[in-house]
């Protein structure tokens, strides 16, 4: 696909923009996410002003580097995929000891393979799920 002039703008201002850089020297696949974390670790904006519920849904991989960032962020809810962790278990403890909820976000379209896996991580974790979240989108 040819890259239009406005593409090839948009990308020249990323590749300057320090946040772009940073996001992605640490592992972000989003640079809001990782704008969002350093703009509250400087001015801890996110619990200063409102008690509302913080419900993060981590679209990032790996999920575990970034749990507690989020959480010390003010996360109440922890929305994370499956899919995207080693050890779900082990995700859904780290998240469960720092008393914040968790939810599961599903993407529809998930291999065949990996659906009887998700099946028995919910079996199994039931009673630690908080949520579960239908990611769908509408061009799949």
């Amino acid at each position: 696909m040819k890259k239009n002039k406005i593409s090839k703008s948009w990308l020249i201002k990323q590749k300057k923009d320090s946040f772009f850089k940073l996001s992605k020297i640490q592992g972000f696949r989003s640079r809001s996410a990782f704008k969002l974390i350093e703009m509250n670790k400087k001015f801890k904006f996110l619990r200063k002003y409102t008690k509302k519920t913080f419900d993060v849904h981590l679209m990032i991989e790996p999920v575990d580097k970034f749990l507690i960032p989020f959480i010390k962020a003010g996360a109440d809810i922890i929305s994370f995929h499956p899919e995207n962790v080693k050890n779900v278990d082990k995700t859904i403890k780290v998240i469960k000891s720092y008393k914040k909820k968790v939810g599961l976000v599903l993407n529809p379209n998930i291999k065949e393979n990996k659906i009887l896996q998700l099946k028995e991580v919910v079996k199994k974790n039931v009673d630690k799920i908080d949520s579960i979240i239908d990611e769908y989108n509408a061009n799949s």
